[in-house]
């Protein structure tokens, strides 16, 4: 992996075209909005994470009126967090995992599932894709945007 910035990743093998194309979108994000990224990882059996982090998101969202909170559950598994909130994920993301050169902010933008004015989800039950070989691109794809 490759990080620059704090703003984009590249997974290694990656060509020069790719390179040069993430220099050209980090100098041109320099005005762009800074994000805050908070990670919870569960322990032992995983007890709690997904109410923690829903009460972070909560939390997050409760500090930031203006702003956006987005929850992106990535335990494809069972993709808990959506059934927590009764919301649930009718867009068929297998299209996209498998090319996740597709995604864009506007795609980002029609998938997410919204729960309050400044609160979002990103949650997709997809036992399979755990184990697919684009996992790891699409879920960067994700992160990225």
């Amino acid at each position: 992996m490759v990080r620059l910035q704090a703003r984009d990743w590249l997974q290694k093998p990656f060509n020069d075209t790719e390179f040069l194309a993430t220099l050209a979108r980090v100098d041109s994000a320099s005005t762009a909005e800074q994000s805050r990224v908070t990670t919870v990882i569960g322990a032992a059996g995983g007890a709690g994470a997904t109410t923690i982090a829903l009460m972070a998101m909560s939390q997050l969202a409760k500090g930031a009126p203006d702003g956006q909170v987005a929850l992106a559950d990535l335990d494809f598994q069972i993709a808990s967090s959506g059934s927590y909130l009764n919301l649930r994920s009718e867009f068929d993301i297998d299209a996209i995992a498998a090319n996740p050169d597709r995604l864009d902010l506007e795609l980002l933008d029609t998938i997410k599932l919204h729960y309050a004015p400044n609160m979002s989800l990103y949650a997709f039950e997809r036992p399979h894709l755990n184990f697919a070989p684009e996992a790891r691109r699409f879920v960067l794809a994700c992160l990225i945007f």
